[in-house]
C-alpha cells in the first residue's frame, strides 16, 4: 500500500465516526470481503448492504446465503427499481464507462439495478456513510475516481463533521449529490494484496474467481457488457447468454461462441435465427 491510510486503519475511523450511520457495501467479490471482514473486527453488527440486481451470477447468491449464516451478517439487500432487460428494452446494452462511471455516467442499467435503489435503502436506514471495495487498479474508471480527490485544484477538499474536519483524498470523500460520506479502504491495494490478505485470513471464496478456468477477476451482473472483455468471457462461461446478448447487440450477426473443450478448444460459427427474443429470465441462460 503506497501514500495513504492503512486499509484497516481507515475502517476503525469511519465506524468511530458515523456509529451506527454507516454500512459496508457488499458485492459478495474478494475486495468487499475483504473489506468486510475487517469492519466485522470493530463491529459485529454494523449494516451490510447488497445491490442484488436480479442478474448476479447464482454462485454469488449461494456464496452470500453461504456467508451470512456463516457470519452471521446484519444483511440488507435491494431491488431493482427495473429489471436489467426492461433496461435493456428501454435504453439498449450498457456500454463502457467513461469518467468515472457514477451518476450521469454509469449505465442506465446501473442506475436503476444499483445506485437508486441502494440511496433509498441507505435513507431509510439512515446510513450517511458507506464502506466499499473499490480499487483504482480495477479500471480507469475507478483510477479517474481516487484521482479526482486527491486533485488539490478542487475547492471542497474537507467538510465538517461532529465538530471534525475531515479532509478528502482517493480513500475517502463526500459525494454531495447523495449527501454521503463514502470510504473506500483499499483503494491503493494491488489484486495481490487483496489475494494475500483473503488467504491470510481464511476468508471463504466466491466459486466466480474458480469456475470456467477462472476467467473472472470480479463478480458482479452476470449480462455485464460495459467491460471490454466481456464477450470473450461470456461466451466460455454461458454461450446461450453470450448469443441472445450479441443478438440484440447486432441483430444480423453471425456469432463466434466457444465449444466446450472436448479434446481441444475450438471455435464454431453459429447462425443465430432472426426470431431470437429477449427473455426477462436468467435462468433461461444458466
Amino acid at each position: 500500500m503506497v501514500n495513504g491510510f492503512e486499509a484497516e486503519d481507515l475502517v476503525r475511523q469511519a465506524i468511530k465516526r458515523h456509529g451506527d450511520h454507516i454500512a459496508v457495501a457488499c458485492s459478495f467479490g474478494k475486495d468487499s470481503m475483504a473489506v468486510l471482514h475487517m469492519a466485522l473486527k470493530y463491529n459485529p453488527n454494523i449494516k451490510v448492504i447488497f445491490e442484488n440486481t436480479g442478474v448476479e451470477f447464482p454462485e454469488t447468491i449461494r456464496y452470500k446465503e453461504m456467508m451470512k449464516k456463516e457470519w452471521n451478517l446484519n444483511l440488507y439487500e435491494t431491488k431493482p427499481l427495473k429489471s436489467f432487460w426492461e433496461c435493456v428494452k428501454e435504453y439498449g446494452l450498457p456500454t463502457i464507462r467513461k469518467g468515472g462511471g457514477k451518476g450521469s455516467n454509469a449505465p442506465k442499467c446501473c442506475q436503476y439495478l444499483k445506485e437508486k435503489p441502494a440511496l433509498i435503502l441507505q435513507r431509510e436506514l439512515g446510513v450517511n456513510a458507506v464502506i466499499t471495495g473499490l480499487q483504482a487498479c480495477e479500471s480507469r474508471a475507478r483510477s479517474l475516481i481516487a484521482k479526482r480527490y486527491d486533485n488539490k485544484k478542487v475547492p471542497y477538499m474537507s467538510k465538517e463533521i461532529h465538530g471534525e474536519i475531515v479532509e478528502f483524498c482517493s480513500q475517502r470523500w463526500f459525494t454531495r449529490v447523495t449527501n454521503m460520506w463514502n470510504y473506500h479502504p483499499i483503494m491503493l491495494w494491488s489484486v495481490e494484496e487483496v489475494w494475500e490478505y483473503t488467504h491470510k485470513h481464511k476468508i471463504p471464496i466466491n466459486e466466480v474467481y474458480t469456475k470456467w478456468g477462472g476467467i473472472y477477476p470480479r463478480c458482479g451482473c452476470l449480462p455485464c457488457t460495459a467491460y471490454i472483455s466481456w464477450e470473450d468471457r461470456l461466451s466460455k462461461s454461458h454461450p446461450k447468454l453470450f448469443r441472445t446478448l450479441k443478438k440484440i447487440q447486432c441483430p444480423e450477426q453471425t456469432v463466434l461462441v466457444h465449444k466446450p473443450k472436448v479434446n481441444k478448444s475450438k471455435e464454431v460459427k453459429v447462425a443465430i435465427p432472426h426470431t431470437t427474443k429477449v427473455v426477462g429470465i436468467l435462468a433461461t441462460f444458466l
